[in-house]
């Protein structure tokens, strides 16, 4: 018989009784793991803290640029008389513009050279647009803006008027 069967038989007993010692010897395996097994809950738990870090800070920085880009009530009654302005003005100029280039009393290179010296106009315009974006004397800007109409549209009708 081998030395291994002997053993068994011998004890065949105590393989049948529960095994009373199961804390010890699981605690002796855990002594002799590796240092680096044992912290893989601690480096999750960390990894999990990391990750809510990362969606606070990024729900706090969107939540400060919505609150950054909002428009005050002032800006909200500046750009909506803006939008009134641009809508009445350029109806009166569109109309004029059209009348000028339906003339056949200007060569095409007249109506050009007019046409490039409102578009100097408009980009004035435009200028003075970005400007009441930054500007805090808001009242000022839109009468410039105003005024820019108001010369477009002199210089418009004047020029129909000496046409006809």
């Amino acid at each position: 018989m081998d030395q291994l069967e002997r053993i068994i038989k011998e004890n065949k007993d105590a393989f049948d009784q529960p095994f009373e010692h199961q804390d010890r010897v699981w605690s002796g395996i855990e002594r002799e793991l590796p240092p680096r097994i044992l912290r893989i809950g601690t480096e999750r738990i960390l990894g999990i803290a990391a990750s809510f870090l990362v969606i606070i800070s990024a729900s706090l920085y969107l939540l400060y640029q919505v609150n950054e880009n909002a428009i005050s009530p002032e800006q909200e009654y500046v750009s909506q008389e803006l939008i009134e302005l641009d809508f009445y003005y350029n109806k009166l100029i569109s109309v004029q513009v059209k009348e000028l280039e339906g003339s056949e009393a200007l060569s095409e290179e007249d109506k050009l050279d007019f046409l490039s010296f409102l578009n100097e106009l408009d980009d004035e315009y435009l200028e003075l647009k970005i400007e009441l974006e930054e500007e805090m004397d808001n009242q000022r800007v839109l009468e410039a803006i105003i005024e820019n109409y108001r010369t477009r549209l002199q210089l418009l009708e004047n020029f129909n008027n000496r046409i006809k």
